[in-house]
């Protein structure tokens, strides 16, 4: 039974999608989705939406390579000046502003599940409440997006006793989930689970016995005792050898000392458990979340990383290798840095976004494959470079195989979609 199936969980809420964000400034696809509720319409009686809450996990790769090229061609870039002449009235964002926005008419609908809806202190978004741990459940291409979620609809569920907003407060009125005023509003405690509830409803860490250091301001250490015991975990108030994993909120000297022992559990950040939580299952760790990882034979959640928290398959940062080089001192192991050799190549693709021409029709994945690109990519991406499926708008770089007639109908391609400004090269520059 998964997290979102406890007692007086969340519904299912159909959301619109109102815009997009990038995760990093690196990368080149939208996959933090800003939803929404509808609440009314313009004075010329279009219907006008407010932002909710942001939703990045629940889809999968082709899922959102399709909505990532539909917020791009069908969206627009979102610019302050432009977005208040044109569609402040009826998209209506809260401090949390999109990278690209979407009109009602061209977007669609997702079906969300969260644990439950807090206050939005802040004001990120264009609601007093917003969606703690939320992910998507569907695309509804099938829904009208005039028949998402209203907040009618919202209130009438807090009315019907279904426990969609687990506050103290007993009765939320209209006035209270629009925005009426900018005054403060005291944070609310996490309710379910809490340290009195501890009765066991699923069975993701059945088998693992978990140690809390210390927790955070928002999941404090006995919430998080609670949430283990609820999703089938052991808890222990000790540190002893049958501890098979050890969560930190916040680092502290202490779990220097920790890692020193090199014992027999592992040592995480509190994220992990909050991923757990989030998607309602049992998921490995990440890079990052780690302190040190044992030679533990239950150890089923790091086998992407090796044993000072390093991906085998990502990349890393300057604060990442901090980080290790950290870990690595703690564990009293010897890390020469002092001969590293470091290595400048003369080609560096770092500001290029490139689409290889691999099909007769450019951006037709059914049209005839011309150029198996696939060696060429690789050596791209090793120099840096970031390779886009599709000609979208952070393409400058278009990558062909050398014939001559093949550029001549490149360049003449281009210049019918307006995008000159794509700089055309043969594949034999990555090799010189």
């Amino acid at each position: 039974m998964k997290l979102e199936y406890f007692q007086d969980s969340m519904n299912d809420l159909d959301l619109i999608v109102m815009g997009a964000k990038f995760a990093t400034s690196t990368r080149n696809t939208l996959n933090s989705f800003i939803v929404g509720v509808k609440s009314g319409n313009t004075a010329d009686g279009r219907a006008t939406y407010r932002s909710l809450g942001k939703v990045t996990a629940g889809l999968n790769n082709e899922q959102l390579e399709d909505i990532d090229r539909l917020l791009k061609t069908a969206g627009k870039k979102f610019d302050p000046v432009t977005f208040a002449d044109t569609t402040a009235d009826v998209l209506i964002f809260g401090n949390e502003k999109p990278d690209y926005y979407i009109e009602p008419q061209h977007t669609l609908v997702f079906q969300i599940r969260a644990s439950e809806l807090i206050r939005n202190n802040d004001s990120s978004f264009a609601t007093s409440y917003t969606l703690r741990f939320p992910r998507i459940l569907n695309v509804r291409r099938d829904k009208p997006v005039d028949e998402c979620l209203t907040v009618d609809e919202l209130l009438n569920l807090t009315k019907s006793n279904k426990a969609v907003i687990k506050l103290a407060k007993g009765r939320i009125e209209l006035e209270e989930i629009l925005k009426t005023s900018s005054r403060k509003v005291a944070k609310p405690k996490l309710v379910m689970p809490t340290i009195f509830d501890v009765r066991q409803v699923c069975d993701i860490l059945e088998g693992f016995t978990v140690y809390l250091l210390n927790g955070t301001e928002e999941m404090s250490k006995e919430q998080a005792e609670s949430f283990v015991q609820k999703v089938g975990g052991n808890t222990s108030f000790r540190l002893v050898d049958t501890v098979d994993i050890v969560l930190v909120g916040i680092k502290t000297e202490k779990v220097g000392k920790i890692i020193a022992r090199r014992a027999n559990y592992d040592i995480v950040d509190l994220k992990w458990l909050q991923r757990v939580l989030e998607h309602g299952d049992l998921v490995p760790y990440r890079q990052g979340e780690v302190y040190y990882i044992a030679p533990n034979y239950k150890n089923i959640l790091a086998d992407g990383l090796d044993m000072y928290g390093d991906s085998y398959t990502e990349g890393t940062t300057v604060e990442g290798l901090k980080r290790t080089f950290e870990i690595i001192e703690h564990m009293g192991d010897f890390c020469n840095v002092n001969d590293t050799i470091r290595y400048t190549g003369s080609l560096n693709c770092i500001d290029y976004n490139a689409y290889f021409d691999k099909y007769e029709i450019p951006n037709d994945k059914n049209s005839k494959l011309i150029y198996d690109s696939l060696i060429d990519e690789i050596e791209f991406r090793f120099y840096n470079g970031y390779v886009c499926d599709t000609i979208c708008e952070e393409v400058n770089l278009l990558v062909y195989s050398g014939e001559e007639g093949r550029r001549k109908f490149l360049e003449e391609y281009l210049n019918n979609i307006n995008r000159t400004d794509i700089e055309l090269r043969c594949n034999s520059f990555l090799y010189k």
